[in-house]
């Protein structure tokens, strides 16, 4: 880690196959709910997720626990904005 690098984690619970990729909202522990348009064979739904993440938040994400599970713990180094709560929750908060 460089001494201006910036590191955001967030707790994901994963619910794959669905239509749409999307932030379904923060659960009792303080996970993000989000819902993957992709299934959960070949690590394609963590692919999804990343790039939804990468896109929406900016940086570099990577899953650092839970690849194989539906809670999962990511690491997004040097976001474009630390507001993550109002870019991927918006009016949900």
């Amino acid at each position: 880690m460089t001494p201006k690098e910036t590191v955001l984690y967030l707790r994901i619970r994963a619910k794959p196959n669905a239509r749409k990729t999307r932030v379904i909202g923060i659960l009792e522990d303080d996970s993000l709910k989000i819902e993957i348009a992709a299934p959960p064979t070949q690590g394609k739904a963590n692919q999804e997720l990343l790039r939804f993440l990468q896109k929406q938040l900016g940086g570099e994400a990577e899953i650092v626990s839970g690849q194989g599970q539906r809670f999962k713990m990511v690491r997004i180094r040097n976001p474009e904005t630390t507001d993550w709560k109002s870019k991927l929750l918006g009016e949900k908060q």
